[in-house]
């Protein structure tokens, strides 16, 4: 065993070193309960840190989950997102090339939900025809909708009994469907 103080070696369990006649044996006790001391803190700090990442995983899950399990999810329609019921499933179908019109429609729900880019110029005119054709359908009044909202109960002949509009200066939103609520529950759910 080596002496702490001057580095003679000494007989194991030597409690004074034979060169410098220093204690060995305490100084040697005390460096290894230090050590051991040191390990100890060392595991519980390990321990806590991880007690602590397990247990902020978990609160993070039950928010996530707390917070998005409200049985509807966004579209993206350029400038605007809107919330769709979680029993929509809507594809985009869009036949055109057009940079200005987004169409997604759930055949299974028989929804449409169309965005026009309302300040291009090409779009305009299509608006123009859409609200003019929808004007002749009675406007429905027995919703609250936000404002630039509208409803029309419409003939069966376009497919869906009603049609859903939102128009602000930057898109014009056409929404068809069978359910009136849905339509007014996403028509209010529009942010831009």
């Amino acid at each position: 065993m080596k002496c702490p103080h001057c580095g003679a070696e000494n007989k194991e369990g030597a409690s004074i070193c034979t060169e410098c006649g220093k204690p060995i044996y305490e100084i040697q006790t005390k460096i290894k309960e230090s050590k051991e001391e040191r390990l100890l803190t060392k595991k519980i700090i390990r321990t806590a840190v991880i007690v602590i990442v397990v247990l902020l995983i978990l609160v993070s899950g039950v928010y996530l989950f707390v917070t998005n399990n409200d049985d509807t999810n966004n579209i993206n329609l350029g400038s605007c997102t809107m919330e769709i019921p979680s029993d929509i499933n809507l594809t985009q179908v869009n036949a055109s090339n057009n940079s200005y019109l987004q169409t997604y429609t759930d055949t299974n729900k028989n929804v449409m939900v169309s965005c026009l880019n309302a300040s291009n110029p090409e779009a305009s005119s299509n608006i123009k025809e859409v609200t003019t054709n929808l004007g002749s359908y009675t406007k429905l009044t027995n919703k609250t909708l936000n404002t630039n909202c509208t409803i029309y109960a419409v003939s069966s002949k376009l497919g869906y009994n009603y049609m859903g509009t939102y128009h602000s200066n930057n898109a014009f939103i056409l929404i068809g469907g069978n359910d009136l609520n849905d339509i007014s529950d996403m028509l209010n759910s529009i942010k831009s």
